[in-house]
């Protein structure tokens, strides 16, 4: 089985204050530049880049594996101030 990521369900959850979460406001918002947006290439990139600033804020958190991250990717919204508590041993 594959586990999955959404980036796009990450930026809802670590950005909420983000009025739009499509690639080009979160490329805005952390300075990104797409310099091919709309293509594969440059869309990959970007999404690379922004996935990588993401890891960041979740690391600052506690964030320590990849199935921390798949957890808070996939757990009930209700559930994310438990998770982000018990990476901090809270």
């Amino acid at each position: 089985v594959n586990k999955t990521i959404c980036t796009r369900k990450l930026a809802s959850r670590i950005l909420p204050h983000l009025p739009s979460k499509k690639l080009s406001s979160l490329c805005e918002y952390y300075d990104v530049i797409n310099e091919s947006a709309h293509r594969a290439m440059g869309d990959t990139q970007a999404t690379t880049t922004i996935f990588n600033k993401f890891c960041e804020e979740l690391k600052s958190l506690g964030c320590k594996t990849s199935q921390d991250l798949y957890v808070f990717c996939h757990a009930p919204s209700y559930q994310l101030t438990k998770i982000k508590n018990s990476w901090n041993g809270e």
